[in-house]
């Protein structure tokens, strides 16, 4: 991939920190009433670690927006896409341990 194509691609991926917020509500949502209906506390901890991973996603997002929304090289794209990726990985964890 051409640099300029890989660091806009990058780049792209922090466009839309405020749906992390709102599918983390979602999950909250969704883990809360799984925990009414069964009365199984693990459910209520699934919720807000959800709830609670999806606002750490976001923190990093508006971090990267904070230290300017620009990303000067493909090292840096790297390191952000990493971040990306990992804080992503946590929340796919997160959903999966939920099923």
């Amino acid at each position: 991939i051409p640099a300029d194509v890989y660091i806009q691609f990058v780049r792209s991926l922090f466009d839309n920190a405020h749906m992390l917020v709102i599918g983390g509500v979602c999950y909250w949502i969704l883990g809360f009433m799984i925990y009414w209906r069964t009365d199984n506390p693990l459910f209520l901890a699934f919720s807000f670690g959800l709830l609670s991973i999806s606002l750490f996603r976001y923190l990093g997002i508006r971090g990267f927006l904070k230290a300017g929304g620009s990303i000067a090289n493909v090292e840096e794209a790297r390191r952000w896409e990493r971040n990306y990726i990992l804080k992503g990985s946590l929340q796919g964890l997160g959903l999966g341990s939920l099923c």
